[in-house]
């Protein structure tokens, strides 16, 4: 008779991604006294649009790092701006070759390359109000700027981060069941830089017979 043995264990596998996200300057205005909820804050984000911002810079064509001044509402990712309707951001994405496809949630949209998802725009009233870029924009940003989808770009004293945007306005790392993430913080630029890192659980068996 042979004598099976079994022996389990969970280890963990670290899943980590990044991406960058465009939300336009920030304007400090008080807001009324109440509880901090995801419709109140201490502070009030909104996309500030002047006659310059009409001529967006191009991510795509332009390094934006070597900008004098780098602001989220005067760049454009395949043409899409902070501010956009969301009529003339589809119009511009599907201009651009890429497939739009609506999210589950309400004012989302996911914006494709074939398979790959490179982006997820955000909408409010109709108008595009945050640009999310993955890993896989990379092959599309020009010059330097790619680097900031560098895997360490996110770490406190990253060389390259440091170099191309100076020091964040503000960097947090909040932690949960299911991982991590880090954010850096560029309010007047109206970016942020987001590394999240999720763990999963592999059931392992080893066997003698």
């Amino acid at each position: 008779m042979h004598e099976r043995i079994v022996q389990q264990s969970l280890k963990p596998i670290v899943f980590a991604f990044l991406f960058a996200v465009l939300l336009g300057e920030v304007s400090h205005a008080q807001t009324p006294a109440g509880p901090m909820t995801a419709s109140s804050a201490a502070t009030k984000k909104e996309i500030v649009r002047d006659p310059a911002a009409l001529q967006s810079v191009e991510v795509t064509s332009v390094d934006f790092t070597k900008l004098e001044k780098v602001v989220a509402s005067r760049l454009s990712v395949f043409g899409v701006a902070l501010g956009d309707s969301v009529r003339d951001a589809m119009r511009k994405i599907e201009n651009a070759g890429l497939r739009v496809k609506a999210a589950q949630f309400p004012g989302q949209f996911y914006v494709y390359e074939g398979s790959e998802q490179l982006l997820t725009l955000s909408a409010e009233s109709g108008v595009v109000t945050q640009i999310v870029l993955y890993g896989v924009m990379v092959k599309h940003l020009a010059g330097e700027s790619s680097l900031l989808l560098d895997a360490n770009s996110t770490s406190p004293d990253s060389a390259v981060r440091l170099r191309l945007l100076g020091r964040e306005d503000n960097r947090s790392e909040e932690r949960s069941s299911v991982g991590r993430t880090v954010i850096c913080s560029y309010d007047r630029e109206g970016i942020r830089l987001v590394r999240v890192f999720l763990a999963a659980l592999i059931h392992l068996e080893a066997c003698n017979s």
